[in-house]
């Protein structure tokens, strides 16, 4: 409980603890909400992936008088596409969240600050937008070594793109440390103790991260549809 205010969970002060019970539910139920539309997203992209190239549907896409490099590049694009949507739809809602200062408590558990400078929200948005391009060429990069197989292609595909991702983590992380021999900031704020966090992490240094690792992600993505736009050329597997 908070004496200043006399708030327990959360809500507005000096609210009944039933109200402040209700309030903390729904608050977290609205987070949960948001990040479950963010990663049925992800989800549905890597179905629809699926069902276009491997399923009974990938008679009918292999047969399009086109590429199969340009079907790789369409939908790349349909899911960039995607994940741009609900990322400005997700952040509208920050937006309006903000108005009001129980919002603001929400739209901060996401990263969206009412007083963060511009550059913070540029580093932000382009951060968030390649992460989650990441993880979806992952997801598509895994399904097309996954039915390479002859069997076990949901399981083997499963395997391959979290393996992908958890490789091009350890990159990162690599990436981060070597570039913390150069700028003294990225050592001492990633990788070692600060005595004074809140002095340290000011929106500079944060946007400084976020736009190093939106570098990384970019140089990943690059990677990941390099290899799979060759992986499709050498051909196709179908039931």
């Amino acid at each position: 409980m908070d004496p200043s205010t006399g708030q327990i969970f959360g809500g507005e002060p000096d609210a009944s603890i039933l109200i402040q019970i209700l309030h903390t539910v729904f608050y977290n139920a609205v987070i949960a909400m948001l990040i479950a539309l963010l990663l049925n997203t992800i989800i549905r992209t890597w179905a629809r992936f699926k069902l276009n190239f491997y399923s009974d549907e990938a008679y009918l896409t292999h047969t399009l008088p086109v590429t199969r490099s340009l079907l790789w590049v369409s939908k790349c694009f349909s899911a960039a596409v995607v994940i741009v949507t609900v990322i400005a739809v997700t952040g509208l809602a920050c937006a309006l969240l903000n108005l009001t200062p129980t919002g603001q408590g929400l739209a901060g558990a996401f990263g969206v600050v009412k007083d963060a400078p511009f550059s913070y929200y540029l580093a932000y948005i382009l951060g968030v937008f390649t992460q989650f391009s990441f993880i979806t060429l992952c997801g598509f990069v895994g399904i097309i070594i996954g039915y390479r197989f002859q069997n076990h292609h949901i399981l083997r595909a499963i395997l391959a793109g979290f393996g992908i991702y958890l490789l091009s983590i350890l990159f990162m992380f690599s990436i981060m440390l070597f570039w913390g021999n150069f700028d003294t900031s990225i050592q001492m704020g990633i990788f070692e103790q600060v005595e004074n966090p809140h002095e340290f992490f000011s929106w500079g240094f944060i946007s400084k991260i976020l736009s190093y690792m939106t570098f990384i992600y970019a140089v990943e993505i690059a990677i990941l549809y390099c290899v799979g736009y060759k992986l499709l050329r050498h051909g196709i597997n179908l039931d």
